[in-house]
């Protein structure tokens, strides 16, 4: 049962590191902050540099809420909600060499109605890409690829939970793993199959609140949690067994951020992305080589307005962000 609490902020003042420190040297200069409709690049602040980083997604679909991104049958597949609120779904098909320009699919609407008022999760559990939604009605809607653009149709997740939040998903050990902050703030997880059914929702161990979605990822066989708290730090908790969660301790580096984090695992080496509070993007990695390296921003200036997501694909690390244009862009660390 959920008891509606009051989360009260914790009294943490953090800054980033000056943002001077973190620049890479400039290689050429923008003029204005912000680039006209259709640019090819997301905002960046001025004087700083614009690499080879980030690249627009093609297609005319922008986007409210926060991209999400998954690799399911060695191919990219980046989810959207679109203006008019339906789930939009584009596949990577390779990058020019002799361009350099990235091609697209082009976005389709995925099928069966489903909207949401925040961004879609995905994940791919027993060989099936699963997609994941708050609805409107703010409960936790599950739609299946079952095939080539064969979607099975929304049905409510099972638990009855509701959420004012994007969900996260993650594959531990076989088994599907959906977290949601709930109606109280608290983060909630639920996991199929539970022998053949969804488990039910139970609460994260360790009181932990936030504003904002929870992010998953399983590093070094243990499943990792990471969420955005009420004092704008990153908090993190593992579970090193059967509903063991070892307790909510803040990312070491004194970050704050405005979104909800995202993190990937490449190399053995788990990744975390936030948007900070100039709302650039930063990357903190572990182990490095026994604790956290500490907060650098990404090269490329880029900026957003939501929580960026980030994939492993072709044994590259991508970004995602959604851009000030309300455009999808890439970009490879």
């Amino acid at each position: 049962m959920m008891f509606l609490l009051d989360p009260s902020p914790r009294s943490f003042d953090r800054r980033l590191a000056a943002s001077g420190a973190l620049m890479l040297a400039a290689l050429s200069v923008l003029g204005p902050a912000v680039p006209p409709a259709g640019a090819q690049v997301p905002d960046v602040r001025p004087g700083t540099v614009i690499a080879e980083t980030w690249k627009q997604v093609s297609g005319d679909k922008l986007t409210p809420a926060a991209p999400n991104a998954v690799v399911f049958d060695g191919k990219l597949n980046l989810f959207i909600r679109g203006v008019d609120s339906r789930i939009y779904h584009n596949i990577f098909t390779g990058t020019d060499p002799g361009t350099g320009t990235d091609t697209w699919r082009g976005w389709e609407e995925v099928d069966g109605g489903g909207t949401t008022p925040s961004a879609p999760t995905a994940v791919v559990h027993d060989g099936k890409l699963n997609l994941f939604i708050q609805g409107y009605d703010s409960g936790v809607h599950h739609n299946i690829l079952a095939g080539a653009d064969n979607w099975g149709g929304w049905n409510e997740v099972e638990g009855g939970a509701t959420t004012p939040s994007a969900p996260a998903a993650v594959v531990q050990d076989g088994k599907l793993n959906l977290f949601i902050r709930g109606a109280d703030s608290r983060i909630y997880r639920n996991t199929y199959p539970d022998p053949d059914s969804w488990r039910g929702w139970r609460e994260v161990d360790g009181g932990g609140t936030t504003p904002s979605a929870p992010t998953a990822v399983v590093h070094d066989g243990k499943l990792n949690l990471f969420i955005q708290g009420y004092d704008s730090g990153v908090h993190h908790n593992i579970l090193a067994g059967a509903d063991n969660w070892g307790g909510w301790n803040e990312v070491e580096g004194g970050a704050t951020t405005p979104s909800a984090p995202a993190a990937v695992v490449q190399d053995g080496k788990l990744n975390l992305f936030i948007r900070g509070a100039d709302s650039g993007i930063y990357r903190n990695t572990y182990p490095d080589p026994d604790s956290w390296r500490g907060w650098r921003e990404v090269p490329g200036g880029a900026t957003t307005p939501s929580a960026p997501t980030a994939v492993v694909h072709d044994h590259k690390l991508n970004l995602i962000i959604r851009g000030k244009n309300s455009g999808t862009f890439r970009g490879e660390l």
